[in-house]
Protein backbone atom coordinates (compact mmCIF):
# COMPACT_ATOMS: atom_id res chain seq x y z
CA UNK A 1 0.00 0.00 0.00
CA UNK A 2 1.16 3.28 -1.31
CA UNK A 3 0.50 6.47 1.32
CA UNK A 4 2.30 9.28 3.25
CA UNK A 5 1.52 11.25 6.53
CA UNK A 6 0.50 14.93 6.85
CA UNK A 7 0.59 15.51 10.59
CA UNK A 8 -1.19 18.68 12.18
CA UNK A 9 0.73 19.67 15.30
CA UNK A 10 -2.14 20.57 18.47
CA UNK A 11 -5.01 18.55 16.56
CA UNK A 12 -5.76 17.18 19.96
CA UNK A 13 -6.27 20.88 21.73
CA UNK A 14 -8.43 22.25 18.71
CA UNK A 15 -10.28 19.11 19.12
CA UNK A 16 -10.95 19.55 22.51
CA UNK A 17 -12.68 22.72 21.79
CA UNK A 18 -15.03 21.73 18.85
CA UNK A 19 -17.81 20.83 21.19
CA UNK A 20 -20.51 20.20 19.10
CA UNK A 21 -21.16 17.42 16.72
CA UNK A 22 -22.26 19.39 13.84
CA UNK A 23 -18.67 21.20 13.99
CA UNK A 24 -17.17 17.76 14.14
CA UNK A 25 -18.58 17.01 11.36
CA UNK A 26 -17.41 20.44 9.81
CA UNK A 27 -13.76 19.62 10.58
CA UNK A 28 -14.35 16.07 9.30
CA UNK A 29 -15.38 17.27 6.09
CA UNK A 30 -11.97 19.87 5.84
CA UNK A 31 -10.02 16.52 7.05
CA UNK A 32 -11.74 14.39 3.79
CA UNK A 33 -11.14 17.58 1.39
CA UNK A 34 -7.55 17.54 2.16
CA UNK A 35 -7.59 13.97 1.35
CA UNK A 36 -9.79 14.04 -1.97
CA UNK A 37 -7.19 16.75 -3.21
CA UNK A 38 -4.19 14.60 -2.35
CA UNK A 39 -5.93 11.78 -4.12
CA UNK A 40 -6.66 14.16 -6.92
CA UNK A 41 -3.45 14.95 -7.41
CA UNK A 42 -1.52 11.48 -6.74
CA UNK A 43 -3.54 9.78 -9.46
CA UNK A 44 -2.28 12.22 -12.11
CA UNK A 45 -0.02 10.18 -14.54
CA UNK A 46 2.75 12.07 -16.12
CA UNK A 47 2.58 12.62 -19.90
CA UNK A 48 2.49 9.76 -22.47
CA UNK A 49 6.03 9.70 -24.54
CA UNK A 50 7.68 7.44 -26.87
CA UNK A 51 7.76 4.40 -24.62
CA UNK A 52 3.87 4.52 -24.78
CA UNK A 53 3.97 4.57 -28.40
CA UNK A 54 3.49 1.60 -30.64
CA UNK A 55 6.04 3.04 -32.77
CA UNK A 56 8.58 1.72 -30.32
CA UNK A 57 9.89 -1.79 -31.26
CA UNK A 58 8.66 -2.43 -27.16
CA UNK A 59 5.96 0.19 -25.31
CA UNK A 60 3.85 0.30 -22.61
CA UNK A 61 0.07 0.86 -23.28
CA UNK A 62 -1.53 2.43 -20.57
CA UNK A 63 -4.95 0.61 -19.01
CA UNK A 64 -3.64 -2.29 -20.96
CA UNK A 65 0.44 -3.32 -19.96
CA UNK A 66 3.65 -4.14 -22.52
CA UNK A 67 3.71 -4.75 -25.98
CA UNK A 68 6.30 -5.86 -28.30
CA UNK A 69 7.17 -6.82 -31.43
CA UNK A 70 8.16 -9.75 -32.82
CA UNK A 71 10.92 -10.97 -35.17
CA UNK A 72 8.07 -11.38 -37.67
CA UNK A 73 6.54 -8.34 -37.74
CA UNK A 74 3.42 -9.40 -35.70
CA UNK A 75 2.88 -7.72 -32.04
CA UNK A 76 2.76 -9.39 -28.93
CA UNK A 77 1.61 -8.36 -25.49
CA UNK A 78 0.01 -8.91 -21.77
CA UNK A 79 -2.86 -6.96 -20.60
CA UNK A 80 -1.42 -6.58 -17.02
CA UNK A 81 -2.36 -2.79 -16.17
CA UNK A 82 -4.16 -2.85 -12.66
CA UNK A 83 -4.80 0.78 -13.25
CA UNK A 84 -2.65 3.01 -11.34
CA UNK A 85 -4.38 5.95 -11.20
CA UNK A 86 -8.12 4.44 -11.08
CA UNK A 87 -6.87 2.39 -8.03
CA UNK A 88 -6.43 5.23 -5.17
CA UNK A 89 -8.82 5.27 -2.20
CA UNK A 90 -9.88 7.30 0.72
CA UNK A 91 -10.72 5.50 3.88
CA UNK A 92 -10.89 7.04 7.48
CA UNK A 93 -10.13 5.74 10.82
CA UNK A 94 -10.60 7.89 13.72
CA UNK A 95 -14.45 8.46 13.33
CA UNK A 96 -12.72 10.65 10.05
CA UNK A 97 -9.77 12.33 11.84
CA UNK A 98 -7.44 10.28 10.05
CA UNK A 99 -7.96 10.61 6.29
CA UNK A 100 -6.06 7.33 4.69
CA UNK A 101 -5.12 7.68 0.60
CA UNK A 102 -3.86 4.77 -0.87
CA UNK A 103 -3.57 2.40 -3.62
CA UNK A 104 -3.10 -1.39 -3.04
CA UNK A 105 -1.53 -1.84 -6.96
CA UNK A 106 1.16 -4.55 -6.85
CA UNK A 107 3.47 -3.10 -8.40
CA UNK A 108 2.46 0.99 -7.11
CA UNK A 109 5.59 1.07 -5.02
CA UNK A 110 7.98 0.76 -8.31
CA UNK A 111 6.39 3.22 -9.89
CA UNK A 112 5.71 5.99 -6.98
CA UNK A 113 7.34 5.24 -3.83
CA UNK A 114 10.49 7.31 -2.71
CA UNK A 115 12.07 4.56 -1.75
CA UNK A 116 11.00 2.01 -4.61
CA UNK A 117 10.72 3.85 -7.36
CA UNK A 118 12.86 2.45 -10.69
CA UNK A 119 14.72 4.48 -12.46
CA UNK A 120 12.62 4.46 -15.52
CA UNK A 121 9.84 5.35 -13.97
CA UNK A 122 11.72 8.68 -12.16
CA UNK A 123 12.93 9.39 -16.00
CA UNK A 124 9.74 9.44 -17.22
CA UNK A 125 7.94 11.86 -14.92
CA UNK A 126 6.08 9.89 -12.16
CA UNK A 127 6.05 12.14 -8.72
CA UNK A 128 6.51 9.74 -5.84
CA UNK A 129 3.58 9.90 -3.15
CA UNK A 130 6.10 11.64 -0.34
CA UNK A 131 6.83 14.30 -3.18
CA UNK A 132 3.10 14.84 -3.99
CA UNK A 133 2.45 15.02 0.00
CA UNK A 134 5.13 17.43 0.70
CA UNK A 135 3.80 19.78 -2.40
CA UNK A 136 0.36 19.39 -1.56
CA UNK A 137 0.92 19.65 2.68
CA UNK A 138 0.60 23.65 2.41
CA UNK A 139 -2.71 23.74 0.59
CA UNK A 140 -4.31 20.60 2.36
CA UNK A 141 -3.17 22.42 5.97
CA UNK A 142 -4.89 25.21 4.82
CA UNK A 143 -8.66 23.31 4.05
CA UNK A 144 -8.60 22.73 7.74
CA UNK A 145 -7.35 26.04 9.13
CA UNK A 146 -10.05 28.00 6.63
CA UNK A 147 -12.66 25.36 8.36
CA UNK A 148 -11.21 25.88 11.55
CA UNK A 149 -11.28 29.24 11.27
CA UNK A 150 -14.93 29.36 10.17
CA UNK A 151 -15.89 27.23 13.34
CA UNK A 152 -13.90 29.51 15.71
CA UNK A 153 -15.22 33.05 13.86
CA UNK A 154 -18.76 31.99 14.50
CA UNK A 155 -18.67 31.72 18.10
Amino acid sequence: MLDNNIQIEGLDEVLAKIKTLGELKQFVSAMKAGATHIKGTVDDYPPAGAWNSPMARNWYERGYGPHWTRMDGSVGGRKTSEMLNRSWTISQENGGLTQIVGSKVSYGPFVMDEAKQTWFHKAHGWKTVQTVVKEQTARVVKFITDELNKIINRK
